[in-house]
């Protein structure tokens, strides 16, 4: 009796790829959000207004950015629409892109998971971000820091599908001037790419008091204590460089390797599975590259400089800043770390 070839056994019982195990990893990631999310609005989140400037470079800057981010996602809509058109079908890749990273922005304010330290002005639009709702957080007072609701989530829903697209040109370009580059050779460069950008845009943020950074080392900039840290930069650049990669990095079939091994389901299913794989993966890029680094380098800040109060919004007693929940800031004379349930200068 022949033997029957590998392949062939193989067949009626496909083997799980890499986009069946992302899928199946992002079910319990899912579950916490929507846990987040719903304990987050039974709490009712509120607009931080009581220490905005009107007056401030910062005010101007933060609705001029948010307009910006409007008219780049009217841009980005549009191409979404032909792209659909264009394929017949409502969940083209783009659009997947689009919709997980429409799920990020519960995580902007991760980053202050231990102990503050990622500040955005609250002369955004903004709402008290959902961190303090996350299960096993450890600053009691985490989700008091305004998150600038609308900039990011447009920046991650429409502005990063954006980059990635013209990124994804422009390497193109350089790939058909000079053909031998190497597959790392390319991944190095989309690296510097990201790092471009994040620098780029971060540094000019921090610059015009959209956000700040209380972490070291990092560049000093401009006036009023404003620092972008050096380990943002890199995990900055890694996450940029990460989604580029995802969406340009395709076989000659022009799949991507989160739609790769699903042929033998069907295309209701292969379209499930890519999407579950990817709101995994874009999970996995926000909170291991994009968030923990920060995290960690959060327990070792120096003392806060002095900030203008729209950026420190009462989140600790820094410099020219007492009698808040939290107690001394990181860094600060007769800090220490509250407990999950317990703040220092709350009312009994």
């Amino acid at each position: 009796m022949p033997t029957i070839p590998t392949e062939a056994a193989g067949v009626g019982r496909p083997r799980w790829r890499w986009p069946h195990y992302l899928a199946l990893a992002a079910v319990p990631v899912l579950g916490l959000q929507v846990w987040t999310v719903t304990t987050w609005l039974a709490d009712g989140p509120r607009q931080v207004t009581e220490f905005r400037d009107r007056t401030s470079a910062s005010w101007y800057g933060a609705h001029a950015v948010e307009a910006a981010m409007l008219i780049v996602a009217s841009a980005v809509i549009v191409h979404l629409v032909r792209d659909v058109r264009r394929q017949g079908r409502l969940l083209t890749f783009d659009m997947m892109f689009c919709l997980c990273g429409a799920t990020l922005w519960w995580a902007d304010e991760a980053l202050n998971f231990w102990v503050p330290n990622f500040l955005p002005s609250s002369n955004f639009v903004n709402l008290t971000n959902p961190c303090g709702h996350l299960p096993f957080v450890v600053n009691p007072d985490c989700g008091r820091v305004p998150d600038a609701i609308l900039f990011f989530f447009l920046v991650e829903t429409f502005g990063v599908l954006g980059a990635a697209m013209v990124a994804g040109a422009g390497i193109r370009r350089l790939r058909a001037r000079f053909p031998h580059l190497s597959t790392a050779q390319v991944v190095l460069l989309i690296f510097a790419i990201g790092l471009a950008i994040d620098v780029t845009w971060e540094s000019a943020s921090v610059g015009i008091g959209l956000w700040n950074y209380t972490l070291s080392p990092a560049l000093h900039l401009g006036k009023a204590g404003a620092r972008f840290p050096l380990v943002e930069a890199l995990a900055g650049g890694v996450w940029f460089a990460t989604f580029i990669v995802i969406r340009n990095f395709k076989d000659d079939r022009g799949r991507s390797f989160l739609e790769r091994g699903l042929d033998h389901h069907r295309p209701r299913t292969r379209s499930a599975i890519t999407l579950l794989a990817m709101y995994g993966l874009f999970q996995f890029v926000m909170w291991i590259p994009g968030n923990l680094p920060q995290a960690l380098a959060s327990f070792y800040q120096p003392r806060w400089p002095r900030m203008p109060a729209h950026i420190v919004n009462d989140a600790c007693d820094a410099p020219g800043v007492s009698g808040t929940r939290y107690g001394p800031c990181p860094g600060s004379p007769g800090f220490r770390m509250p407990g999950r349930r317990s703040l220092p200068g709350a009312s009994p």
